[in-house]
């Protein structure tokens, strides 16, 4: 009996729940993201700047690990990059006394990439934008909005493989969300999307750090209610003409 009160003391490192009527698998699990081997999403600024050297990018960021892991170095990364964005027309031009440095050409927040490494495969998403200063910034409407863009991008350009999410601006957009709530963003815009539009994946993990579930961020608990609910809910918000679908809770 005393092991038994114990082992339901002990917090759940994941949880999960399929989609009904879909047969897509849903799960968060507490976890390092680069354990794994499933297709990671990366946020990115919207000049997809990636210089760790140049001190735009933190090499402790999801973008900066990725490129130490799975790159030979920055250069490799920037020419594909490069490569990725000759296909799509920049939304602006910045101009260098706007931003000191990196990219000037700029894309709409959601412009989602496909990096074909042969270590692991990437999704580089533009979820927010650079100051003169290499500082991220964005705000809540635009990085909820962003969202249903990256999810069909990942659709249209994807091959159905199974998904690793890590919780996109918890860290270096400086959203006043909270992290659980992102993390509660980042779940329903996909379920929406994939209900209104079609599978992307036939499952998706979204990873929290062990240090932000030491610092008590996360309640799994309410995550696993969270699931529960949003999983086995029908409803689809109604598309307005000319409307994003964002995912206010």
């Amino acid at each position: 009996m005393v092991v038994i009160g114990v082992i339901r003391t002990l917090p759940r490192f994941t949880v999960s729940k399929r989609i009904a009527g879909i047969d897509v698998d849903v799960k968060v699990k507490i976890k390092n993201i680069f354990s794994s081997n499933e297709a990671i999403i990366v946020g990115c600024n919207t000049t997809f700047d990636v210089s760790v050297e140049e001190n735009i990018i933190d090499e402790k960021s999801i973008q900066g690990q990725f490129m130490e892991q799975y790159c030979d170095g920055e250069r490799e990364l920037k020419e594909e990059i490069r490569q990725k964005l000759l296909e799509l027309p920049p939304s602006n031009t910045r101009k260098r006394e706007e931003k000191y440095s990196g990219n000037l050409e700029e894309y709409v927040i959601g412009t989602t990439i496909v990096i074909n490494n042969k270590k692991r495969k990437a999704y580089f998403v533009a979820i927010a934008r650079l100051n003169n200063y290499s500082a991220v910034i964005t705000d809540e409407r635009s990085f909820l909005d962003a969202l249903p863009k990256m999810w069909s991008e990942i659709r249209s350009k994807g091959g159905m493989e199974n998904l690793g999410c890590p919780i996109l601006g918890s860290r270096f957009a400086r959203l006043k969300l909270s992290k659980q709530r992102l993390l509660f963003e980042l779940i329903r815009s996909f379920i929406i999307v994939t209900r209104s539009d079609g599978k992307l994946a036939e499952e998706i993990t979204f990873y929290i750090s062990h240090d932000d579930f030491k610092k008590g961020h996360f309640n799994m608990e309410k995550i696993k209610e969270f699931l529960e609910h949003e999983c086995t809910e029908y409803y689809i918000p109604p598309k307005k003409n000319g409307d994003q679908q964002g995912t206010p809770i």
